[in-house]
């Protein structure tokens, strides 16, 4: 496999891969969605428990906001599976401004602005700082303050009265004061702790991606340097069992690789039950004999522990180079050496014939 370089990809939200952000936006929606229930669950409590009757202005807004959540929940769970980031990154903006006007009407039917649901405006802009980042949080809390500013606005002015079933006495306005500050003050803390907290996860994203770049690219290397060193090389469990062999080393024995895994060492190298367990642990070379595939072939071996990283022994690796050549090389070379002393001993001959000879 040829070493890739890996570059980390322009993100679209929060440093994030597409199924990282797929799955956080699948997060989203299923916290809406709970959000949602536990309301749903709230109101029919409230009116089953004092026999009023679901017909009114205000249960109709709360049901029919909820209902209307939950098939736009559905909606985009059908859609997440084949959008790509920039659909992604729509769809969570389109989210995130449905969820503000959600909370707006839901804050409307349960008090205007004294409404204890208005915490879902600071629980929103958190949700934008968690999944689009410093920008999306900015925005998420200006949105925010501005529908909650202007609900209080309308309500305390008149000019939107409360639904027509409810009975509205005259607000104290140092609840209401109270009310309003905490809730600006929620959305204004969480969006300054939300941001800071978007900078520290992109860089933890990036540093991520970097990270599994470099990992890929060194097990890249690494099978790359195993497939193109010619030397064959097995790795054995502390059993003795094998679990890896080079592509040469394969070929060498004949045998593939995948019906190598398993193989006890000993028996696919007949030399190393010479080798006991201490000269294993400490690591051994030696010269040895062994069948291959194109027949029995002299060989050097080294063995050497395998240590993890508490220093115990995991197992071993086998090192063979092939001597063939060098035997070869060898016999030619004795047989040279041969010739070259009949030649020297009948250049000796020819000189002790040729003195008497001449004379």
């Amino acid at each position: 496999m040829p070493v890739r370089s890996v570059h980390p990809e322009p993100l679209a939200i929060v440093g994030h891969t597409d199924a990282q952000l797929r799955q956080r936006f699948l997060y989203l929606t299923a916290s809406r969605v709970t959000v949602c229930t536990v309301i749903f669950g709230g109101t029919i409590a409230v009116y089953l428990a004092e026999a009023h009757s679901f017909d009114g202005p205000t249960p109709r807004l709360l049901l029919g906001v909820i209902i209307a959540i939950y098939a736009v929940s559905l909606g985009y769970a059908l859609q997440i599976r084949r959008a790509n980031a920039a659909r992604l990154e729509l769809l969570t903006s389109v989210s995130i401004a449905l969820d503000l006007m959600a909370w707006t009407v839901l804050a409307y039917a349960t008090g205007g602005a004294g409404s204890p649901l208005s915490t879902l405006f600071g629980l929103t802009t958190l949700t934008a700082a968690l999944v689009m980042g410093g920008n999306g949080t900015l925005w998420t809390a200006v949105g925010s303050l501005g529908l909650y500013g202007l609900l209080a606005l309308l309500t305390a002015t008149g000019v939107l009265p409360p639904p027509s079933d409810q009975v509205r006495s005259a607000a104290n306005p140092i609840e209401t004061t109270y009310q309003m500050v905490v809730t600006l003050t929620e959305v204004i803390a969480v969006t300054a702790i939300g941001g800071s907290l978007a900078d520290r996860l992109v860089l933890a994203g990036d540093a991520l991606v970097r990270a599994e770049a470099s990992r890929a690219n060194l097990a890249g290397l690494y099978e790359d340097v195993l497939r193109s060193i010619p030397s064959a090389i097995f790795t054995f469990d502390a059993r003795g069992h094998i679990d890896s062999a080079n592509p040469f080393g394969a070929g060498f024995i004949g045998i593939d690789a995948p019906a190598l895994l398993g193989l006890d060492v000993r028996s696919l190298l007949p030399f190393l039950k010479d080798v006991d367990d201490a000269l294993m642990r400490e690591g051994t070379s030696g010269d040895a004999t062994l069948q291959t595939a194109r027949g029995e072939a002299p060989v050097a071996y080294h063995v050497a522990p395998i240590y993890d990283r508490e220093g115990v022994m995991r197992g071993g690796v086998v090192v063979i180079d092939d001597r063939s050549n060098v035997e070869a090389l060898r016999s030619a070379f004795a047989h040279a050496e041969r010739f070259a002393d009949l030649g020297r001993l009948a250049a000796g001959l020819a000189h002790e014939v040729r003195n008497p000879l001449g004379a």
